[in-house]
């Protein structure tokens, strides 16, 4: 990733519960509210976040607030970076199509530059083998 601007996010620890109940918040629901809305809440899909929060749960009760913090984040980071590879991907492999599509292009017209060069040596051959025998003659 030499070169790169990866742009990092910071987020600050905070329960949505304790904040309401607000139009577009993702639903929490329990084993795991406060980590699920927690990634919810950094733009992971509800679906996504659920299933995190139930296989990190484990780890996450275990951890101080900090730690809580920074799991919340390196989770976080890690899909964003995800994503981004994802867009990268996507993006070399329509380039690799439109290579592929471009020497496709070029080897037909290698093909047609081919016959017209086959059509001239015939004619050529033609020119040297008819009727006059005068060997200065120069063709062109």
């Amino acid at each position: 990733m030499q070169g790169r601007n990866v742009g990092f996010k910071v987020w600050r620890w905070g329960s949505l519960r304790d904040s309401g109940e607000r139009a577009g918040e993702p639903e929490c629901r329990l084993p795991t509210p406060d980590l699920q809305c927690s990634l919810a809440g950094r733009g992971i899909s509800p679906e996504l976040s659920a299933r995190l929060a139930e296989q990190l749960e484990p780890r996450f009760v275990q951890l101080d607030s900090p730690a809580r913090l920074a799991m919340i984040d390196g989770v976080a980071l890690a899909l964003d970076l995800q994503r981004e590879t994802t867009h990268d991907l996507a993006r070399s492999l329509r380039g690799l199509k439109e290579v592929e599509r471009m020497m496709g292009a070029f080897s037909g017209e290698l093909s047609k530059l081919d016959e017209v060069l086959e059509v001239l040596a015939a004619y050529v051959r033609r020119m040297k083998t008819s009727g006059r025998t005068d060997e200065s003659r120069t063709l062109h």
